[in-house]
């Protein structure tokens, strides 16, 4: 987790240098990607939500997960 933190903080550094042109730009390149992947991503979250019974998550996280 510490280095997941530690990314995510590196990360936002880098944010802070790029221009609102560049950000809206990256922002449209991961809509497409996520548009591109859909399929694969309901495909996968499908399996999360079914491991996400079997282990009885609550349904407040069930619904987190839920990808829409």
């Amino acid at each position: 987790m510490e280095g997941f933190l530690e990314k995510a903080k590196s990360g936002s550094r880098v944010l802070n240098t790029l221009s609102g042109k560049e950000k809206n730009r990256i922002l449209k390149e991961m809509a497409q990607a996520l548009r591109d992947n859909r399929l694969s991503l309901v495909k996968e979250n499908a399996k999360d939500m079914d491991d996400g019974k079997k282990n009885d998550l609550s349904s407040a996280l069930m619904d987190r997960l839920f990808f829409r």
